[in-house]
């Protein structure tokens, strides 16, 4: 089985992470750990060496980062390997899932909900509308609708 965990800084990716290490996945399988970055065409403005040295700053912690998952899977058993892809997230996971015949995209949820939706976009519900194999989406723990709605009033008393 051909396994893609989209990875990225946030705690909703680590649940991911910690899911695909809990679970138990048949024998031969490989988990191709991914991120994405932005392409690294520099912004107006910006000095080209500035946002080079800024990008190769990033590039060495993203690896970093991407190495520790794929360490921790490895202890457990699990083949594993990792790439940083660049571009637009949602559409770099895609060419990568069917440029590798992917079996399963497994990624975190941060769960925004109407107007930050919209105008930002979900790497998640993109991948589960265009993505040629099964997404398992991880998401947080479980809020009721009455801490999330009284979650804005509680910070400004």
């Amino acid at each position: 089985m051909r396994i893609v965990i989209a990875v990225d800084e946030s705690t909703h990716s680590q649940r991911a992470v910690d899911l695909v290490q809990r679970l138990r996945w048949p024998a031969g399988s490989c988990v191709l750990v991914v991120t994405a970055l932005p392409s690294e065409d520099h912004s107006e403005g910006t000095p080209a060496s500035a946002s080079r040295d800024s990008s190769r700053a990033n590039r060495g912690a993203t690896e970093a980062r991407l190495t520790q998952v794929q360490d921790g899977l490895r202890a457990i058993g699990v083949s594993s390997a990792h790439r940083i892809l660049e571009g637009d997230p949602r559409e770099a996971l895609i060419r990568l899932i069917e440029a590798e015949h992917v079996d399963l995209l497994v990624l975190g949820s941060r769960g925004r909900l109407g107007l930050l939706h919209v105008l930002l976009g979900s790497v998640s519900s993109h991948a589960v509308s265009h993505a040629g194999c099964s997404v398992l989406v991880v998401k947080g723990p479980f809020k009721p609708a009455v801490e999330v709605l009284e979650a804005p009033r509680k910070r400004a008393s």
